[in-house]
């Protein structure tokens, strides 16, 4: 048997130190579009964001439907209709920020469903308009693949530009990160109370573990811990 006690927020934690954000970088001619992973202004999901009969309304013709658009094809893994979405100039840049091109972008979408795709959600973590008629959403993917009779999930952060093209949207540029395992945190909370005394629940823990004959675990983190809101989420 096992006790364990989580300790709480030292003096350096609640400073809340925050360690630099990954960086996406989407251009667009000589516009660049800087967007923090992670943090993120606000999380919503699109299907929340074309819910209402109003907000369907007003997002007709919109870069939101063109998104939705492409994440249907991405499930259905209908290459034709996802090739279709991309201007024959689009600016990819792959994980490791590679540039790439457009061929190779398409092959990696397409493959998922030779990965056994079965489901494909996304929750926008930011949007931007530079300027009329461009805009930039900062999107996590979340893929339900099923492989060798067992389900599991990846997740991928993906930044994509979407320039209005007469009565359409196409995507002008993209950057996607590597996919992971583990869900990045779309924004920061307070894992740990600022007024913890860790000192104290340390010691109340071993003086509790020390009357019933059990062994302490001891489990620590910070709010300006990273890889802890990481854990958290998983």
């Amino acid at each position: 048997m096992e006790t364990t006690a989580r300790a709480g927020a030292s003096p350096l934690a609640a400073q809340k130190r925050v360690t630099p954000s990954k960086v996406a970088k989407i251009a667009q001619g000589a516009f660049l579009v800087r967007m923090r992973v992670a943090s993120a202004l606000f999380v919503v999901a699109f299907t929340a964001m074309i819910a209402s009969p109003l907000c369907r309304a007003q997002v007709a013709n919109s870069p939101v439907l063109q998104f939705e658009a492409w994440r249907k094809a991405v499930l259905a893994g209908d290459s034709g209709a996802l090739a279709s979405m991309y201007l024959d100039s689009v600016k990819i840049i792959a994980p490791g920020k590679e540039t790439s091109n457009l061929k190779s972008e398409l092959a990696y979408w397409n493959s998922w469903k030779s990965r056994g795709l079965k489901t494909l959600s996304a929750e926008l973590q930011s949007q931007q308009e530079p300027q009329p008629g461009y805009h930039v959403f900062l999107v996590q993917l979340t893929l339900g693949v099923a492989e060798n009779g067992a389900a599991k999930k990846y997740y991928v952060t993906v930044g994509q530009g979407y320039l209005e093209r007469g009565a359409t949207w196409k995507i002008a540029a993209e950057q996607r990160e590597a996919e992971t395992r583990l869900k990045a945190p779309a924004e920061r909370k307070d894992l740990y109370p600022s007024d913890a005394n860790a000192q104290k629940e340390i010691a109340e823990a071993l003086a509790s573990a020390a009357r019933s004959h059990k062994r302490v675990l001891l489990i620590f983190g910070g709010n300006w811990c990273y890889d802890c809101h990481v854990l958290d989420e998983a």
